[in-house]
C-alpha cells in the first residue's frame, strides 16, 4: 500500500443533501457537486454519481477545464462519487517494456452531504540552507528523496567553513535531514518544523546526534518494510526507512532525531505478501507515537469476501471491528500483457460493502473496456483492506480527511489494517 494512497488531484466538491420525502409524489432536494482543476491532460476524464445499484445518476466528462458544476434531482438510497483518468504509461512486461493504457479510477461510496473536497496541490519552492562549522563533510542524505547520498548540489566555502544547498519544502511542512561531519562517526538531524522561510542557518556542533531505536518485535517472522516519519507543526517528513530489497524480518530499529526535536513520530510498518507472484500487503501498521514501541501486535479483525457475479462484491466481517473497507482491482504483470491496465480503488463503509453493486462507467466504450477488464478470465487480482481505528473513527472522519488531503489523519487515529487477495 502506498503512504496515504491518494490521487494527486486538485479538487473541490461541494454536496448539497438529498433527502426522500415521506410523500412519494415529491422529489428530493437533489445534489451538486463542483470540481476545480480535476486532471492533468489526457483522455476520457470523467466525474461521475451513482446510486446504490451502480447506475450513473449525473456524468461529466473533465478535461483540463479549471472548474464543473454539475447536478442531479434523482433520489437514492446511497450516492457514490467516482472520478475516471486514462491515460498511457510505458510498464516493464518480462523482458519488454511496452506502453499501456491505465485507467485510473477512484470510487467513494456512501458520500455524506456537505463534505467539502479542497485537495489543491501547490509547488513545493526552493529553500537555501546553510550549515556553519563544517571542516569536511562524510556523508549528507535527504531521506524524502532518497535513502543515499544528497543527490542535490552541495557547496562547501573552506575558508568560512559553511556548507550550503537548497532543497525544495512545501510551504509550512516540514523537512529533516542527516549529516556527518568533521570526522565524527554518529550523525547528526537537521530538522525544520515549519518553512515558513527562504533561508535557514545552523551551527553544526548546535545539531542534536541521531538516536538508535528499538527493536521492534514484528507479528511474524514474514518479510517486512517500515518507515519512521516526524511530524511537524502541519504534515509529516520521513525520517528513516528500509529499502529495497533489504526488508526486514521478526525485528527491527531505527535511526532518528530526540523526540523533543520533533512534535511525534509516525511509524508505518507493512508485511510484503505474495500470491501466485501479486504483491500486496497483509499486515499494515500506521500510528503515531511518542517513541518506538516494543512491539507491532496483528490485527485482530478478519473478513470473508465473495463475487457472486462480475459486477458485485460482497465482504462480511467475521471477527472485531472495522470503520473502513477498501477494495482494489489491480491488475497483475499477465494482464497488462494484454496493453491495458486496471487501477480501481472503491472506498466505503462496512455496511456499503456488505452487497456492493459497482459503478457503471460514463460511456458505452467506456464500459466495454469496463466489463473487459472485469471479466472472470482476465482473473483481475481483487485487494480488500479492511481498516481497524484505535480511536473508532466514523467512515465521515475519514472522507473528511480524504477530501482535505491530510495524509497523517491515519496515524494519528492510529491504523492497523488486514489484507486479503481474492
Amino acid at each position: 500500500m502506498k503512504y496515504l494512497a491518494f490521487f494527486a488531484l486538485s479538487a473541490l466538491v461541494a454536496f448539497s443533501s438529498c433527502q426522500k420525502d415521506d410523500n412519494p409524489g415529491d422529489s428530493c432536494a437533489g445534489m451538486e457537486v463542483i470540481w476545480n482543476n480535476p486532471t492533468p491532460k489526457g483522455n476520457n476524464n470523467w466525474l461521475w454519481l451513482s446510486n446504490e445499484n451502480g447506475e450513473i445518476l449525473e456524468a461529466i466528462e473533465a478535461n483540463n477545464q479549471r472548474r464543473y458544476r454539475f447536478s442531479t434531482t434523482a433520489c437514492a438510497e446511497q450516492y457514490n462519487l467516482s472520478f475516471l483518468r486514462e491515460y498511457r504509461r510505458p510498464t516493464q512486461v518480462g523482458n519488454q517494456v511496452i506502453e499501456i493504457t491505465v485507467y485510473e479510477l477512484e470510487t467513494y461510496l456512501n458520500i455524506p452531504a456537505g463534505l467539502l473536497f479542497d485537495t489543491a496541490v501547490t509547488a513545493a519552492p526552493l529553500r537555501a540552507i546553510a550549515i556553519e562549522g563544517i571542516q569536511s563533510l562524510e556523508y549528507l542524505s535527504w531521506p524524502a528523496e532518497s535513502p543515499g547520498p544528497f543527490s542535490r548540489d552541495l557547496f562547501i566555502d573552506p575558508a568560512a567553513n559553511l556548507l550550503s544547498f537548497q532543497i525544495p519544502i512545501p510551504d509550512g511542512q516540514p523537512a529533516f535531514l542527516s549529516i556527518r561531519a568533521n570526522g565524527e562517526t554518529t550523525a547528526r538531524g537537521i530538522w525544520v518544523d515549519a518553512a515558513t522561510q527562504n533561508n535557514y542557518s545552523f551551527s553544526y556542533l548546535s545539531l542534536p546526534l541521531l538516536q538508535a531505536q528499538g527493536p521492534v518485535i514484528l507479528p511474524n517472522n514474514g518479510n517486512w518494510r517500515y518507515s519512521v516519519r516526524g511530524l511537524g507543526a502541519s504534515g509529516s517528513t520521513v525520517l528513516d526507512y528500509s529499502t529495497m530489497p533489504d526488508l526486514v524480518s521478526g525485528q527491527f530499529g531505527a535511526v532518528l532525531p530526540p523526540f523533543s526535536a520533533v512534535r511525534a513520530f509516525q511509524l508505518l510498518a507493512w508485511e510484503e505478501g505474495f500470491r501466485d507472484g501479486f504483491g500486496f500487503m497483509p499486515i499494515y501498521y500506521k500510528k503515531q507515537v511518542n517513541s518506538l514501541p516494543a512491539a507491532i501486535f496483528g490485527p485482530t479483525v478478519d473478513f470473508a469476501v465473495e463475487r457472486p457475479e462480475r459486477d458485485r462484491i460482497s465482504v462480511s466481517v467475521t471477527q472485531g471491528e472495522a470503520q473502513v473497507f477498501q477494495v482494489q482491482f489491480r491488475d497483475d504483470a499477465a494482464s497488462v500483457g494484454t496493453g491495458t491496465r486496471l487501477e480501481w480503488s472503491i472506498f466505503g463503509p462496512p455496511e456499503a460493502l456488505a452487497n456492493l453493486a459497482l459503478p457503471q462507467w460514463p460511456t458505452v466504450a467506456l464500459n466495454g473496456i469496463r466489463n473487459s477488464m472485469l471479466d472472470e478470465n482476465r482473473r483481475t487480482p481483487l485487494v480488500v483492506t479492511a481498516k481497524s481505528y484505535d480511536s473508532k473513527a466514523p467512515y465521515r472522519q475519514f472522507l473528511e480527511a480524504v477530501a482535505r488531503r491530510d495524509p497523517d489523519w491515519e496515524a494519528s487515529q492510529g491504523l492497523l489494517g488486514r489484507s486479503k487477495v481474492e
